[in-house]
């Protein structure tokens, strides 16, 4: 007879084995689940072993792995072309040390409509969720996949018990490098010709010191390092090696001339050198780099390698494009036992931006073509300050051999055109080429194909009970020549990025009780209104109210009630402020800190309807900053039903939004708003110019401070590439009563076609702004029959006829309008190139066209 224990006992197995039977399916897949959901022309469906994605006109199909999921398909439907050639990847993800070369499994797969919002575009999104049981780890992989788009989004995120890294110490089987004295040198002018490990050197006046510390006497050691003379000075160095205190030494690299890269275009020198026996003695030794000719002695990197290596070096401590090279050189039986950038590693650009892994793999064939790289400046008061001639946009087109391997840690964007068919990859992170972000990564450029790296989430900043989603990455194709491309990138970046409340309006702002005298206060609700009617006269769409509306610090309540108008200044709130607005036909603006809560934001909203919110020190340093913007921006436009934005930085001092990060939630600003150092005429033609290039200028806000030797119509028109602005203050200030009246008429204008000019995509026409250029932008949309031309001839040009040619037009007759003159005519257009004449260097025309 059984016993109550016995069966009580085989009843607890039962359900056990019944709950594990229902628990692996349930989170764990051993193949992929079947999912189909359209939307349009956009469907993601799995399909065998594979994920597939298409939006009508791009389709990109994933293999399922041991790892994750690797792209082996990137389709362009409109011409058949495939970009993946020859798949290698065994994942298109990898978090250095966490999931790279480990096995996962699926724990989720689905896919499923994203409805419009204030800040989205009505889309398909796939989400899968890779569990890595190794590490505890689960990988967060999205896609987003819009109907009729040209491209496709791909965000990643990770949930993991956070780690702590601590301090590397000084362990007796771990081999040290310890550099004893020299200084890091970043040279500016040649840093983006190498790669970044190359690039930064530490230097001394005669010689640089290493000790290389606790090696074993019973192992052999090869010495391996690397150098350059950047900016060809002829130096000439020697390396040796010596036991301390003995007076003996080896010579390990005779004298030797460096790589002149400045004279020459010679690449840096790699060296591997055996460790003679006799500086195996004791359990260190002294490594010199000596100079024997030139300014100083240089070093790029130093490495060793160990026999039979006690503690190898894993791939993810060394820069991401020259791990494989320094590991593939190992000698048969040895390992890389320390490895030393020589300063790179101390300044900000690695230890602040280091990449922490892969977070796209497209196996490419750039081969044999031309790939071009580009990022763009944030233009604070250090760039004023040391570089005011330097321009907003940097570009470098590398011809691509069968072995280039490089990496550009300062780009934005890629792009590559192979007949009809073009590429773009856009990394959508705050990263500035002079201002660098957290974990923004870099483009690398390998023999197989293009890596992008930075996930912006670091070790410390993981969860372990939510995903933080890292920088979103864009692969668009296109059908046609470059001009087609850029159109695709345009789109896309529409879809991404959707119109905001704001529009494309005119807008003034005012002075602020922060930098102007207590007794000429201009931020009072009398001050504000006259400044009101006045920019309702003169031809602006927005009054943006300057900081300062805010309760003193003296009258708040302790913490709390600080962002309400000040009633001494304020009577009434913002009633005043109000009936001003509606009768001046105007809209609002309010200046604020960052810190603002979202309480504040829907207070002050509530009673004034402003359009927009300008944060000033909108400071994004980390992810927890980031994550914060992030959710109390949605907080915001959902609960104004995206009738109020937001107004951005790039950056000051510390990184904001960037150039690819955070659009959707309003504006960003290109120029700093509180500054003594500005751009001028001509530098405004130019950052507007570069700007449009890759971007849609109509997400831009461009506040005018300085004329230079341009007029201030000049000057107002070439900020009408974007969204005009200017200070109150600055406007009253124009001396010439006719000056004033054009740069009014110059605003009207543009307010009274803005509709139209924000429907449609800008691009830059001429040639690029240089003072003796003819240079512009045309508004237009591929299709329609109308569009705009806003053309400049700059100052130091001395042809008063020029023939430009336009976009997406072909050939035919085009009646154009002077907007400005009120006048017509009818001119030819042969394949898009269309003659117009300005009599006056340093003059413009503002015209619109219609295909006959």
């Amino acid at each position: 007879m059984i016993s109550k224990t016995a069966l009580k006992n085989y009843a607890s197995v039962i359900k056990a084995a019944a709950f594990a039977f229902l628990f692996i399916p349930a989170f764990c897949f051993a193949f992929i689940p079947q999912i189909d959901k359209s939307l349009g022309k956009a469907r993601i469906y799995s399909e065998d072993e594979q994920l597939i994605a298409s939006t009508g006109k791009v389709q990109r199909v994933w293999q399922w792995t041991d790892y994750g999921f690797g792209t082996v398909s990137l389709k362009n439907l409109s011409t058949g072309k495939e970009w993946i050639e020859e798949p290698e990847n065994n994942c298109d993800w990898a978090y250095f040390g966490i999931t790279e070369d480990k096995k996962g499994v699926i724990r989720k797969l689905d896919a499923e409509v994203q409805q419009a919002t204030p800040f989205s575009k009505e889309h398909l999104r796939l989400r899968a969720v890779i569990y890595y049981p190794s590490e505890r780890t689960s990988v967060l992989y999205e896609v987003c996949v819009y109907p009729g788009a040209e491209g496709i989004k791909t965000q990643l995120g990770i949930k993991r018990p956070p780690q702590n890294i601590a301090p590397i110490k000084t362990e007796k089987n771990k081999i040290i490098i310890k550099a004893e004295n020299g200084s890091t040198h970043f040279p500016d002018d040649f840093r983006d010709q190498t790669d970044p490990a190359f690039a930064t050197v530490l230097s001394s006046s005669s010689k640089i010191s290493f000790q290389i510390k606790n090696i074993s006497y019973d192992r052999d050691y090869v010495l391996g390092l690397s150098w350059w003379d950047w900016n060809g000075t002829g130096r000439r160095q020697r390396v040796v090696a010596r036991i301390e205190g003995e007076r003996s030494e080896a010579i390990l690299i005779p004298t030797t001339t460096l790589p002149d890269y400045k004279n020459k275009q010679e690449k840096p020198d790699e060296f591997s050198i055996t460790v003679p026996g006799d500086m195996l003695l004791e359990d260190d030794f002294i490594v010199e780099v000596q100079k024997r000719q030139g300014p100083d002695a240089v070093i790029s990197e130093i490495w060793i390698y160990e026999e039979n290596c006690r503690k190898p070096m894993h791939r993810s401590e060394l820069p991401v494009n020259r791990a494989e090279v320094i590991l593939g050189k190992a000698p048969e039986g040895f390992g890389l036992a320390a490895y030393m950038d020589c300063g790179e590693r101390n300044l900000q650009r690695r230890s602040y931006n280091q990449s922490r892994g892969v977070t796209e793999e497209l196996n490419i064939n750039f081969s044999g073509g031309k790939v071009n790289f580009a990022g763009y400046n944030c233009i604070n008061e250090d760039f004023l300050k040391s570089q005011p001639q330097q321009p907003l946009l940097k570009e470098e087109t590398l011809n691509v051999q069968s072995d280039t391997s490089r990496q550009f840690e300062w780009a934005n964007l890629m792009t590559f055109q192979s007949g009809e068919n073009g590429i773009a990859v856009v990394k959508e992170s705050n990263q500035c080429r002079n201002l660098d972000s957290f974990d923004t990564g870099w483009f690398s450029l390998t023999p197989s194909g293009l890596t992008v790296t930075g996930w912006g989430i670091r070790q410390f900043e993981m969860k372990a009970d939510r995903f933080r989603k890292g920088w979103p990455t864009w692969v668009i194709l296109s059908k046609g020549d470059k001009d087609e491309l850029l159109l695709s990138m345009k789109k896309f970046d529409r879809l991404v990025f959707p119109e905001d409340s704001l529009g494309r309006f005119t807008y003034c702002r005012t002075g602020s009780r922060y930098n102007t005298k207590l007794e000429k206060n201009p931020v009072n609700s009398k001050n504000v209104t006259e400044n009101m009617a006045r920019a309702g006269k003169a031809g602006f769409g927005i009054v943006n109210i300057d900081s300062g509306w805010e309760l003193q610090k003296e009258k708040r309540l302790i913490g709390r009630d600080m962002w309400r108008p000040d009633s001494e200044f304020f009577p009434n709130q913002w009633e005043d402020v109000f009936k001003a607005m509606l009768e001046n036909n105007l809209r609002t603006g309010l200046s604020a800190k960052n810190s603002i809560e979202t309480q504040d934001l829907n207070w002050n909203y509530e009673k004034l309807k402003n359009s927009f919110w300008t944060l000033d020190n909108s400071k994004i340093r980390d992810y927890k900053e980031l994550e914060s913007f992030r959710r109390r921006s949605e907080e915001y436009l959902n609960q104004t039903e995206g009738n109020s934005c937001f107004s951005m930085e790039t950056g000051k001092e510390y990184p904001s939004a960037g150039y690819y990060c955070l659009r959707e939630y309003g504006k960003i600003r290109l120029y700093p708003d509180n500054t003594e150092l500005q751009r001028n005429g001509n530098h405004i033609l130019q950052d507007c110019w570069e700007l449009a290039k890759y971007n849609n200028p109509g997400k831009w806000q461009l506040l005018l401070q300085d004329f230079g030797d341009y007029s201030p119509e000049f000057a107002a028109a070439a900020s009408c590439a974007g969204l005009p602005g200017m200070k109150a203050q600055f406007f009253e200030d124009i001396e010439d009563i006719e000056d004033k009246q054009a740069v009014s008429n110059v605003f009207e204008v543009y307010a009274q076609n803005s509709a139209e000019l924000y429907s449609h995509f800008t691009f830059p026409i001429g040639e690029r702004p240089n003072g003796r250029s003819w240079a512009g932008f045309q508004f237009c949309s591929p299709g329609d029959k109308e569009g705009f031309i806003l053309i400049f001839r700059e100052k130091e040009n001395t042809y008063s006829k020029n023939t430009v040619r336009l976009k997406f037009l072909g050939s035919g007759k085009l009646k154009i309008t002077n907007l400005l003159e009120e006048t017509e005519k009818t001119t030819d257009c042969d394949d898009g190139f269309v003659g117009l004449r300005m009599d006056k260097p340093g003059d413009f025309l503002f015209l619109k066209y219609k295909k006959l």
